[in-house]
């Protein structure tokens, strides 16, 4: 029984697929800015948790075709381009919308640009600068006191038994000094056996149980 809990386990691990690689935990809950033809929008620093190709931004039209935006990653200290995409014309109003801006490798440390390159004003939703400490959003070089919403996705879906290393190192930079990845994985092995186990001895106590007889009332 173990030994299926384990398998049934990996298996689900290997089917169930996510394409976020990592995002900046920012909800879209209100216009942070709003961006005028050839005006930019910068979020950063960011640290890049893992690798990723794609960016997505939560962007108001005012009820018209989505002007058509240019996104820049560059790296934080240099500014130099790392990556780069362009948002077509015509997106949906208050909605989700992704950019291709090619691979970015883990560990860098980013700004992520956007630059309206329409003819009409666009507004970027996200939350008040607490949302991501240590970054912030600034328009044309002005902070606006905000954080943009922004998720990270790879090109193609990956098995969460894939991303299972990287998950485990991202926990442990928010875990107590004395909890390294290794001890996650250990503790996780250690979930995976002990749960069927329980189960097994559960059932068999069940089954060595005498069945219980309700009196017959007369």
């Amino acid at each position: 029984m173990a030994t299926i809990g384990v398998a049934s386990l990996v298996v689900t691990a290997s089917v169930v697929d996510s394409r976020q690689s990592f995002s900046l935990g920012v909800s879209p809950g209100a216009v942070i800015a709003e961006l005028q033809p050839r005006a930019k929008l910068c979020q950063g620093p960011i640290d890049v948790a893992d690798e990723f190709e794609r960016v997505t931004l939560t962007l108001g039209t005012f009820m018209q075709r989505g002007p058509s935006l240019a996104v820049e990653v560059r790296d934080a200290d240099s500014r130099a381009i790392l990556a780069s995409g362009r948002l077509a014309s015509g997106y949906p109003d208050n909605e989700e919308s992704q950019v291709r801006t090619g691979l970015v490798r883990r560990g860098a440390r980013i700004t992520v640009c956007v630059t309206n390159r329409g003819i009409r004003r666009v507004a970027a939703y996200g939350a008040g600068d607490a949302a991501h400490l240590g970054s912030t959003a600034s328009v044309d070089g002005a902070p606006v006191g905000a954080d943009m919403t922004m998720r990270f996705l790879y090109e193609r879906p990956r098995s969460l038994l894939r991303l299972t290393p990287a998950m485990f190192d991202r926990a442990s930079l928010f875990a107590p000094s004395w909890l390294s990845a290794w001890m996650l994985w250990a503790l996780l092995g250690l979930v995976a056996l002990a749960v069927p186990g329980l189960l097994t001895c559960a059932l068999a106590r069940a089954a060595d149980e005498p069945p219980s007889h309700k009196p017959r009332e007369d």
